[in-house]
């Protein structure tokens, strides 16, 4: 990712029909965490922020409260409906609001932007006036997916499938020049016949081949229409015949315009039937008297099938022809593939996104709603004659909201002629809606990108990989999580476990580990302020080797998190930062800074409080709260990003990683042994040649730190009874009584058998399908190294302990 002088990054706005959920406070973290980071670093940083107005979901919203009083839209004026549409809005916004600042996030709040704000209005409708006079809006009648409780076009985001039992209906359509010969059809909408206007067969299926050319009659309204082929036809569903009505149904519409046929609508957009002998019917009443009347022409059976509702109102989805506004999507998203071609954007999948724009077709920009952006034309005359309103109404219709979401990057940063913004962090779900339609706009008024870079996650499913949702019950509130556990563990949670597009199966058990890592730090910090830390400045040649060691980790550390950060690495800076503070700082050198402290090497003044310090400017990103608060308690004042220049590189002098793991091991063997620490041990260390004793020289006063008595360095091992235990080259042994020996020996088998158990897994892992050509190489790296280490730990034990 390519960041300039300005980090800028409008987050993707919430919705004003609820409250947030997971899936908001995953994203809000993501992008907090890169602000935070970039901010630390001393770029400067913008966070566009704002709400969508949510349109159709607003207004479903409203509808359901007045329902609960007892009325209706239609009971309100205009007026009084818009009032309770603002109000709701007025109320949904400070409830998002307030949960933002319970997050603690860097959400400049107080620079709010809104999809339906005056000024953001004025620029959509712009936009849709060049739009419209470069010949990429037009309005036409099409089939759409029509909502007929709310009365308005939704799109296929809006649509839900469910399967369910229905009726399949046999029909029999007797020839025209015949009163004994007929094709039976099966179709689930009988009440569609009267806008049937052509038989389809497959053309392959011999049953029917003598009879295409030929018409048969509509049955009770006695219109001829013919029996035409199409490979489309599914030869085994039903009778392998198939009614065609294009005015109610989406594959009939497009098989109509392939053979250029007629578009007869059997109900108008209320829902009423248009033509004789049911007209001024509703749907149920013309299937009910159609069954009835139709009687021997008709047979039914038991049929599953998938039923279209609406996902705002719940009704079900009727295909309708109505005019509607349409916007050349297909032309814009070709624009935007050509300037792809000569383009560095970057996206998280690439390969779906290509195939989306590729794919894209017309869109349905217009709505039959109060609530939202209307539609900036009116009708002159004959409804084909159309002009721009200065002054006057508008159309009735509103647009789409994604229309105006689509135009998010240009309302947050003030309309066209934008630089590309560093990156869009977003979840997959909406690539095609919002993503994918931001570039092909961004391209049209920009004719570039209008982002850099795009992250993808994935969504949070519950702990059996369900989506959270009202009817299952799963869904969780991020406030009371966050109150629960605490916001820098949630937010460590999710960082850890976010990869591209990869989905969250969410439990609160999963958050226990991140927990204790954050008791762990608060134990640091404690003892850090305990100790009384001087504020003295000291010089890098001044410390003492394992100081040495723990700030060029530290300094490693801090480099390596640039490309990782670059590369929107999120998970493994969580588990690089989590390991380094836990593993290396706590575990092992607050360990042995305790020991020095009783022994007889120095600790250096104002070391001590630098590392933490710096440690905590890491942090910061990840965990905010704990490292400002930290930070406070210790130096009396608020974070500070400033640096200290270490110089050009740190060097030890002498290999530390031996010394290290030694220190682990003699203590582990000392707490599972129980011997206490103030009872000293004689130690016997089997070197493998006398230059070693050279080469470590400068770490050999260490051992003191211990309390164990060093009796020699010696190339030959002992034949007394002792306790062994290999540490790189060399051997350790521990001059013990037997009974300990042998209760060590056992300790030492279970050992192997964990051993055992995480090679054989790590193995599985390694040469399981793909894994060494499709994980990250970082990964592949990571699984080899533990093999390798596990393996040689297993020889040893078994070569010593057998």
């Amino acid at each position: 990712m390519n960041i300039g002088e300005l980090f800028l990054h409008p987050t993707p706005p919430p919705n004003l029909t609820g409250i947030l959920h997971l899936g908001h406070l995953w994203n809000a973290l993501l992008q907090d965490f890169l602000i935070r980071h970039y901010k630390s670093q001393g770029i400067p940083t913008y966070w566009g922020y704002g709400m969508d107005h949510a349109g159709i979901s607003l207004q479903v919203k409203v509808e359901s409260e007045l329902k609960k009083e007892g009325l209706r839209k239609g009971d309100l004026t205009k007026e009084e409906f818009s009032k309770r549409l603002w109000a709701w809005k007025d109320i949904h916004a400070e409830r998002i609001r307030s949960q933002y600042r319970k997050l603690n996030l860097l959400l400049p709040l107080e620079e709010e932007h809104f999809t339906l704000s005056p000024e953001s209005q004025s620029f959509v409708v712009e936009v849709f006036k060049k739009l419209y006079r470069d010949g990429l809006i037009y309005r036409d009648e099409r089939l759409v997916n029509w909502d007929p409780l709310l009365r308005t076009a939704i799109s296929d985001a809006e649509v839900l499938y469910k399967q369910e039992n229905s009726k399949l209906y046999y029909i029999k359509y007797f020839f025209e020049d015949s009163d004994s010969e007929y094709i039976s059809i099966a179709t689930t909408r009988p009440d569609t016949i009267f806008a049937d206007v052509a038989i389809f067969v497959n053309p392959e299926d011999e049953r029917y081949l003598p009879y295409v050319g030929r018409k048969v009659r509509i049955p009770l309204i006695g219109k001829a229409i013919p029996i035409l082929t199409d490979p489309s036809i599914d030869k085994d569903f039903g009778t392998g015949a198939m009614k065609c009505t294009p005015a109610h149904d989406f594959a009939d519409y497009e098989l109509g315009k392939k053979h250029s046929l007629d578009i007869v609508k059997a109900y108008d957009i209320e829902g009423i039937m248009l033509s004789e002998p049911y007209e001024g019917l509703n749907k149920e009443e013309v299937k009910k008297r159609l069954v009835d009347d139709l009687g021997e022409l008709m047979e039914v059976s038991d049929y599953v099938t998938n039923i279209t509702y609406s996902d705002r109102s719940g009704a079900k989805v009727e295909p309708m022809l109505s005019k509607q506004w349409f916007l050349k999507s297909s032309q814009l998203a070709k624009r935007a593939l050509e300037l792809w071609e000569h383009s560095d954007l970057k996206i998280t999948n690439p390969s779906r996104l290509r195939r989306y724009l590729q794919d894209m077709e017309d869109w349905c920009i217009s709505r039959q709603l109060e609530w939202g952006i209307k539609i900036p034309v009116f009708l002159k005359g004959d409804e084909n004659s159309l002009e721009f309103f200065e002054g006057s109404e508008p159309s009735e219709d509103v647009l789409d909201t994604w229309f105006s979401s689509s135009l998010w990057p240009q309302i947050v940063f003030k309309g066209g002629g934008m630089s590309p913004i560093s990156l869009l962090v977003s979840g997959k779900d909406i690539l095609f809606f919002w993503v994918s339609r931001m570039l092909f706009m961004g391209t049209y008024l920009d004719n570039h990108f209008p982002f850099q870079n795009i992250y993808l996650h994935g969504l949070v499913l519950d702990s059996k990989n369900r989506k959270m949702s009202k009817s299952l019950n799963n869904g969780i509130d991020p406030i009371e999580l966050s109150e629960e556990f605490g916001l820098d563990v949630v937010r460590l949670f999710f960082l850890a476990n976010t990869h591209p597009e990869s989905n969250i199966a969410f439990s609160k058990n999963k958050l226990e580990k991140h927990s204790k890592f954050l008791h762990k730090l608060r134990n640091a910090s404690s003892f850090i302020k305990a100790q009384n830390p001087s504020t003295s400045a000291f010089r890098v040649e001044d410390l003492n080797i394992l100081e040495l060691w723990i700030l060029k980790e530290f300094v490693s550390l801090r480099d390596s998190l640039g490309s990782l950060y670059e590369s929107l690495n999120f998970s493994f800076i969580a588990e690089n930062i989590s390991s380094f503070v836990w593993d290396s700082f706590c575990n092992k050198y607050l360990e042995l800074y305790k020991l020095m402290n009783k022994g007889e090497i120095a600790n250096t003044e104002g070391f001590l409080l630098f590392m933490w310090n710096e440690i905590l400017k890491i942090l910061w990103p990840l965990i905010p709260n704990f490292s400002e608060q930290s930070y406070l308690d210790l130096n009396g004042s608020a974070l500070s990003h400033q640096k200290r220049d270490l110089g050009e590189g740190i060097s030890l002098p002498t290999d530390i990683g031996w010394f290290l793991e030694y220190f682990n091991t003699y203590i582990s063997i000392r707490k599972k042994l129980e011997i206490p620490w103030n009872a000293p041990l004689k130690v016997r260390i089997v070197i493998p040649n006398e230059s070693w004793k050279e080469a470590n020289s400068p770490l050999l006063p260490y051992l003191k730190i211990f309390n164990h008595e060093l009796v020699e360095l010696s190339m030959e091992a002992s034949k007394d009874v002792v306790l062994i235990f290999s540490v790189g080259d060399i051997f350790v042994e521990l001059f013990l009584e037997e009974e300990k020996v042998l209760r060590y020996r056992e300790h030492i088998q279970e050992v192997k058998k964990k051993l055992i158990s995480e090679l054989e897994f790590l193995n599985r892992r390694l040469n399981a399908g793909d894994f060494k050509n499709m994980a990250p190489k970082e990964l592949v790296h990571e699984v080899q190294e533990k093999i390798e280490r596990y393996q040689k730990e297993l020889d040893f034990y078994t070569s010593v302990y057998g």
